[in-house]
């Protein structure tokens, strides 16, 4: 793993075997809502400027073809936090939209002090139930974007805490009705066990 030293004073993460090959570029921080890019501009001239993002470089990523951040964070570009995925597999991954919960998929009833959950797939909405406590809602959305998506779930808490629970949801007097019972299944092993690997990476850094 080697740093990238882009502008603004900020760096972005690549694999030992990309760094000669992006590090023939200049590559500037382009902010977004959510994370920030690396990108360059080529062309000009009787050319429009292209902007090439830093990711899409390193996977050479066709036309058509998205490029998501499994963790989040938009200049961690080593190839086992970059994977290929549609546009709608890449919005599944992204943070909560600012609302008047601090949770992805909770909102806060109007004429009530309960809080509901619920989750968008494939279009269409799903209602997960009212609860008391705005942390179980919270946790609620968690375990269905984890049922529905998979690998490409944004999680309110870390993903650790669900891998090892499979069965209806805990009933802890929070819950108030329309609670459907939850299931959690993995697309595949490759995808949690890939998943984790960055999350535990992530921490073991933070702590030396």
């Amino acid at each position: 793993m080697k740093t990238l030293t882009i502008s603004d004073g900020q760096h972005a993460i690549v694999d030992d075997q990309d760094f000669e090959r992006v590090g023939k570029y200049k590559w500037t921080a382009s902010k977004r809502k959510f994370t920030t890019y690396a990108t360059r501009y080529t062309g000009g001239g009787r050319r429009s400027p292209k902007r090439i993002y830093l990711h899409r470089f390193i996977l050479a990523a066709k036309h058509g073809k998205e490029v998501d951040h499994i963790n989040g964070n938009g200049l961690d570009c080593r190839r086992l936090n970059l994977r290929l995925c549609t546009t709608q597999e890449n919005r599944r991954n992204q943070r909560k939209s600012r609302g008047k919960s601090i949770y992805k998929g909770v909102s806060k009833r109007a004429r009530s002090s309960n809080w509901r959950a619920y989750i968008n797939v494939g279009g269409k909405h799903k209602d997960l139930g009212e609860y008391v406590s705005e942390y179980e809602a919270g946790r609620v959305y968690d375990r269905a974007a984890i049922e529905y998506f998979g690998a490409f779930a944004k999680t309110n808490f870390p993903i650790d805490n669900y891998l090892s629970v499979v069965g209806p949801l805990p009933t802890c007097g929070a819950e108030v009705k329309n609670s459907p019972s939850l299931l959690i299944s993995w697309r595949s092993k490759r995808d949690a066990e890939q998943f984790l690997h960055i999350l535990r990476q992530e921490l073991n850094e933070k702590l030396t």
